[in-house]
């Protein structure tokens, strides 16, 4: 009689354990796959020296990694996407192409992405909620700036 009782209670929570998953939706994402993104393009070049102000909560970012060579930063666009693990986002780049950006995973505290310009592609890896740059395509009077900053979703 205990076997019976056992094996009925298994089969029930078998049976209750199969119907909540079904219930969740195929397209349903875990927060835990996916990630939110800063993403700016700006201009910068020599002279004169000066920063948008749409520019200054990244402004100490900046100057560590252009300065004294590049002084003069001035805003383009933003964009704020969300990359879901293994889903390729595509943004226009400014003066043409395309920057496609793909969520490929963690490593510690780094999440780690898959980027293609036009001129590169390659993954990098970015700590969480730090700013990372890419740059050197040539933009009107500068170089095209890429900042990216990408935070994981809890």
């Amino acid at each position: 009689m205990k076997f019976f009782l056992k094996a009925g209670f298994l089969l029930f929570f078998c049976i209750a354990s199969t119907a909540a998953i079904a219930k969740k939706p195929a397209n349903e994402i875990s927060t835990a796959d996916s990630v939110r993104g800063e993403l700016v393009f700006l201009v910068a070049a020599k002279s004169p020296a000066r920063i948008d102000r749409r520019l200054l909560p990244m402004q100490k970012d900046l100057a560590r990694a252009f300065a004294p060579k590049l002084n003069r930063f001035d805003f383009i666009e933003n964009s704020f996407p969300s990359l879901s693990k293994g889903v390729p986002r595509t943004a226009e780049l400014p003066g043409g192409g395309k920057l496609t950006m793909t969520y490929v995973g963690t490593e510690g505290e780094h999440i780690v992405l898959k980027m293609e310009l036009p001129e590169w592609s390659g993954q990098v890896r970015v700590k969480n909620g730090k700013r990372f740059f890419q740059a050197g395509r040539r933009y009107n009077d500068g170089i095209l700036v890429i900042a990216l900053r990408v935070t994981q979703m809890r």
